[in-house]
């Protein structure tokens, strides 16, 4: 058997401290990669866009609109002769 189905002896599940500390360990550096890449005030994109339609309860824009725009101005500009 493998070791990982090893873990339960008894009705007990076995750890030991090292297992503790590995899993604090990764909890602090996750957590600080998160406060790293967290944003300090509203975000640069559509943040703004978004948090003015949650106010006023509308209707955000589609995730793919600036492709649909691109492609639309492709085929309207971009005719062959």
């Amino acid at each position: 058997m493998s070791k990982i189905f090893n873990l339960f002896k008894e009705d007990k599940f076995i750890l030991k401290p090292i297992d503790y500390l590995c899993g604090i360990l990764v909890l602090f550096v996750s957590f600080g990669v998160y406060l790293h890449t967290l944003t300090p005030t509203v975000g640069f994109h559509d943040s703004g866009e978004l948090i003015s339609v949650a106010y006023t309860l509308g209707i955000a824009h589609l995730p793919s609109r600036k492709f649909f725009l691109q492609k639309f101005l492709e085929k309207r500009y971009n005719h062959r002769k």
